[in-house]
């Protein structure tokens, strides 16, 4: 791959198994109430510190570079999902969300770290604030109704650890996700 190849890349935070395994529990209660969703596979589930779009891997892995000191500095810390949500919103969604209960506070803290990488990068970037949360499901083709659906439930807490940099391949059958790159928390 050369350095004018591009690939389709963005930044995240993996969840920890006991908690996907929860999500996987709640997107089959949502199934079973709203049927006119299309759901992300479970290993695909993260929280979006960044998406680059189509950007140059160099590039992309600069970012990583360049936030991977402060990353290294920064404790693990535990995030509870609660509450779900919808863009743009409940009587109209398109997009099912977890929310971030507690963890939202050292979350932001890590989205402003890679957000000051992106900047020193060069790139553009979303200056719209940022809203931690889980993406779970997506409209098949019109918005749905989620208002009075009932959906409560409760979700293992997660510890975080971790920034990725991965690769998303679009497929017919979904997107593929590759790990290019890892910045460990190092303070424990």
């Amino acid at each position: 791959m050369d350095d004018k190849t591009t690939i389709r890349a963005f930044i995240a935070m993996p969840l920890c198994k006991a908690a996907l395994d929860d999500i996987v529990q709640v997107q089959g209660r949502v199934k079973h109430k709203i049927n006119e969703l299309r759901f992300v596979e479970p290993r695909n589930i993260h929280l979006t510190l960044h998406f680059f779009g189509q950007v140059r891997p160099d590039v992309a892995m600069d970012v990583m570079e360049r936030a991977g000191q402060r990353i290294s500095g920064l404790s693990p810390f535990t995030v509870r999902i609660q509450g779900i949500g919808a863009f743009p919103g409940p009587g109209r969604a398109r997009v099912l969300w977890l929310g971030i209960d507690r963890g939202s506070v050292e979350i932001r803290s890590v989205a402003g770290i890679i957000a000051e990488a992106v900047d020193a990068a060069g790139l553009q970037r979303d200056h719209r604030p940022f809203r931690p949360h889980l993406t779970i499901a997506r409209a098949k083709k019109k918005p749905v109704d989620i208002r009075g659906a009932d959906l409560d439930f409760v979700i293992s807490p997660c510890t975080m650890d971790r920034v990725v940099l991965f690769q998303s391949r679009l497929t017919p059958r979904g997107p593929i996700y590759t790990v290019l790159k890892e910045n460990r928390f190092g303070r424990i």
